[in-house]
């Protein structure tokens, strides 16, 4: 058999002109000799040759070449003798291949040929490979092939894909399950059918089973068309009866309008009901509206009450003043939001201010310096150290001598760690002749906690040399954090030398509930012979 030999013969990789014209060579007595020859090859890939061979068998001898494949055991050269067959046959007589294939016994033949089918058909007629893959041997096989034709028909008709989910019974199928998310051909659908037809999709949407995830679905669809038309989504909000939706939709579609017109923005919320009227959709006005009108942002800043919200504006607004004047935008921070600083949220400041002190270094100290005594300028003064220490350590010194020893904190914290790169016992001989206070507290904290990182042991002698107090306890907790993974018994240890009795309760709680994921058996011993725990302590982190 020459032309079989040439088969076996000859690479894949000359192309699938080669292939087919040898095919082709091939009589209906000589096709079934070169399958047996491909199968009993050591190809690890046959798929072209056997498809190539079952393609063209089909073309003059059908009959025969299903009986031949029908006496193959199941595995996964059958599987693609058949998909091509059948792939060939439904282009000449599809209803004949669809009833054969229908009456094959459930298995993975049968599967593999109707999976073959259904992919072919969706491509033209996506209702009939959906009615096609219902006669998979498992609703799984049924569902995972249906789950490929709506993903692929939802890009072109979204409402016919919508109106076959109704048909299809998604939930008997199991699609839908309220303690489940929906399946991402569902996403899709709301995905897709709502940039091109919101109100359709959500109509669509409204009317699926109640649940979560449908609910979620909802609310993407909402607030994606309130990004893109704000106006329309608001428009079609002002009549929808779904109350949950409307602050969501509302705030969205403000927030829009407002990064393009501000005061576009506010005479929307003014002709808003007055039930529809909310601090958070004021809020949504002036943080998307300060990237565009500052000013204005700022001059309406003060109709916001006290909370988060109010400092992620009070940020917006001190981030797009800053662009062209950072003194005048941390001027109005701290005198109009002094609260978004204190309240720990001022990460924009050190921003404002990093870049201020990159340009004008000598300037923007000299404004920290001015402020008026109190929370606001220790807060500031520790970010103008901290961000100095790396740069200008003089100047960063001359700074951190203005704060009292409660008030250094972070600016000690960050000394401590930049001495410690150079040499880590003059840091903690640095560290130890600070006043008591938080700022030796947290330089001790940085130093455990670059200790632990570099030489564990050697942290551990030092950290034994403090007195006991905070500035101990505050060494400790980092420390044990580190060595938790590797070392958690001793971590335990540490924890329970720990001089407070709620950071000690709350460090111990975090270790054993580290090690009881990693290790329960270990932790679960350690806690029960430890004889510093008491009985309640014992039966506490064992729940950990």
């Amino acid at each position: 058999m020459e032309a079989v030999a040439a088969l076996d013969s000859t690479p894949f990789a000359e192309g699938a002109l080669r292939l087919r014209d040898l095919v082709r060579a091939l009589s209906a007595e000589e096709i079934p000799l070169a399958l047996e020859e491909v199968r009993k090859h050591k190809d690890p890939d046959p798929y072209a040759l056997i498809s190539a061979l079952a393609s063209r068998w089909a073309e003059i001898d059908l009959h025969g070449a299903i009986d031949h494949g029908l006496a193959w055991k199941d595995d996964e050269n059958k599987k693609t003798f058949f998909a091509a067959l059948v792939s060939k046959w439904m282009k000449t007589n599809f209803s004949a291949a669809s009833a054969w294939a229908q009456s094959q016994p459930p298995g993975p033949t049968r599967d593999a040929v109707i999976s073959t089918m259904a992919g072919e058909l969706q491509k033209h007629d996506p209702k009939e490979a959906l009615a096609l893959a219902r006669h998979m041997s498992t609703q799984q096989g049924s569902e995972w092939i249906a789950t490929q034709i709506f993903t692929e028909w939802i890009h072109s008709d979204p409402a016919a894909v919508a109106a076959a989910c109704g048909e299809w019974n998604l939930v008997s199928l199991h699609l839908f399950d309220s303690t489940q998310p929906l399946p991402r051909s569902m996403e899709s659908i709301g995905e897709i059918w709502g940039r091109k037809d919101p109100k359709a999709a959500l109509a669509w949407a409204a009317g699926l089973p109640p649940t979560s995830a449908s609910r979620d679905m909802l609310k993407k669809i909402s607030e994606s068309w309130a990004k893109r038309d704000p106006a329309a989504a608001l428009a079609w909000i002002s009549h929808s009866e779904d109350k949950s939706l409307h602050p969501e939709v509302i705030n969205t579609a403000i927030g829009t309008l407002a990064a393009k017109d501000l005061s576009a923005a506010m005479a929307q919320i003014e002709a808003l009901p007055a039930d529809e009227r909310s601090d958070a959709t004021l809020a949504a006005a002036l943080k998307n509206g300060a990237k565009t009108s500052p000013e204005t942002a700022a001059r309406l800043f003060q109709q916001l009450p006290e909370g988060t919200p109010r400092n992620e504006v009070a940020l917006s607004i001190c981030k797009a003043l800053a662009a062209t004047d950072p003194r005048n935008a941390l001027d109005w921070l701290v005198h109009q939001a002094p609260q978004t600083i204190s309240s720990g949220q001022g990460s924009q400041v050190s921003t404002v201010l990093q870049n201020w002190l990159a340009k004008s270094p000598g300037e923007a100290v000299a404004w920290t310096r001015g402020l008026p005594p109190g929370k606001t300028r220790d807060i500031v003064l520790n970010s103008t150290v901290s961000l100095l220490v790396n740069s200008d350590l003089k100047l960063a010194q001359s700074v951190f001598e203005e704060l009292s020893p409660q008030a250094q904190g972070e600016a000690a914290a960050a000394f401590a760690q930049h001495y410690a790169t150079q040499d880590i016992d003059e840091a903690r001989a640095w560290a130890a002749a600070l006043p008591g206070g938080r700022g030796q507290s947290m330089a001790f904290q940085a130093l455990a906690d670059v200790g632990a990182e570099t030489d564990p042991q050697e942290a551990a002698k030092w950290i034994n040399t403090l007195p006991q107090g905070d500035s101990r306890d505050r060494a400790i907790i980092p420390f044990t954090r580190k060595i938790m993974w590797d070392d958690p018994d001793g971590a335990m240890d540490w924890a329970l030398s720990i001089s407070d009795p709620m950071d000690r309760q709350d460090q111990l709680d975090e270790i054993a509930e580290r090690w009881n994921q990693f290790n329960p058996r270990a932790a679960q011993s350690w806690i029960n012979s430890c004889p510093q725990l008491t009985p309640e302590q014992r039966r506490h982190l064992l729940t950990k």
